[in-house]
């Protein structure tokens, strides 16, 4: 994988990661749809320090005009994403996003939506368009 730094800057760098996750979806109630993850990470990147991180992930989506998330509903999507810096056992970052979405087909949906990413040293905010392909 190829990153750059936040902002301006034609530094990257590459690095490997390897990763083992669980995932779970269950139904609350008729609408409510919730997925989470726990996900264990360990990086390589080049010219830095091998790292650990886990991250924890939890979604409600919920269908704004339909009973079900089927075909056509178009739906409110909201998620919180926490990451733990697991060689200094602390907060390492945090994102929190809510959108619209809108399941074109039974495999395919778009969203739109805002997202704030937190970290000990800066906060800033993103306009994320989505499009999610489901097998």
């Amino acid at each position: 994988m190829r990153h750059s730094p936040f902002g301006p800057s034609s530094t990257t760098r590459d690095e490997h990661i390897l990763f083992q996750q669980g995932i779970y979806t269950r139904q609350l109630g008729q609408r409510n749809y919730l997925t989470g993850r726990i996900r264990l990470e360990e990086h390589w990147p080049d010219g830095r320090d091998d790292f650990r991180r886990l991250r924890t992930f939890v979604s409600l989506n919920r269908p704004l005009n339909k009973s079900t998330l089927g075909q056509g509903a178009v739906y409110l999507s909201l998620y919180d994403e926490y990451f733990v810096d697991l060689n200094n056992v602390g907060f390492a970052l945090n994102r929190i996003y809510g959108g619209i979405g809108w399941k074109m087909t039974e495999h395919t949906s778009w969203q739109i939506g805002m997202m704030r990413q937190s970290t000990k040293s800066y906060d800033k905010n993103q306009l994320m368009v989505n499009l999610f392909h489901h097998y």
